[in-house]
């Protein structure tokens, strides 16, 4: 056995490549038992091959290694990543839901003879589009520049008015 910069011991091995090597025992993280290549596996050799991620059965994974706490780690944090962005999402779309709601209940109880479709807060900017379908244009009575007041001091930001044609 030789040493690696006086603190790390290096083994000899035969890697799963069919290469025989001095290693440092700390990159040594498993053991392949694949006939057609039976072999100690490294960091880098585990990688290269996506053996975690193929869930080979042939792995022998040293489990007590570092290596395998830190990729468990990381893979938990992506599906937590994952989990939390599903649920901003539903989140989104439930307030986007409440604020159509909220629209469309102005327009009826105000008089306007309109349909809200779709409300949607721009991201960059404190402003709302709300999509909408009306069966007349508006006029004196009706119109469209009361009920975007109506909607700003409802959600408190500027609203834009986007009209759908059927």
């Amino acid at each position: 056995m030789k040493k690696k910069n006086n603190t790390e011991k290096l083994v000899e091995t035969r890697l799963m490549t069919g290469d025989t090597a001095f290693v440092g025992e700390s990159n040594i993280v498993g053991y392949c038992h694949f006939s057609e290549h039976k072999g100690q596996l490294t960091k880098t050799l585990v990688q290269s091959h996506d053996c975690f991620k193929k869930e080979c059965h042939y792995l022998e994974k040293y489990k007590d290694h570092p290596y395998w706490q830190a990729l468990e780690t990381q893979r938990e944090a992506e599906i937590r990543k994952k989990e939390t962005a599903k649920r901003l999402k539903a989140e989104e779309m439930e307030r986007q839901a409440q604020w159509c709601s909220t629209a469309q209940k102005a327009a009826d109880e105000n008089g306007f003879k309109l349909k809200v479709t779709e409300v949607k807060k721009l991201s960059r900017k404190k402003e709302y589009v709300i999509f909408y379908r009306a069966n007349s244009r508006f006029d004196k009575q009706n119109n469209m520049s009361e009920y975007v007041k109506l909607c700003r001091r409802l959600f408190g930001v500027k609203v834009i008015p986007v009209k759908i044609e059927r």
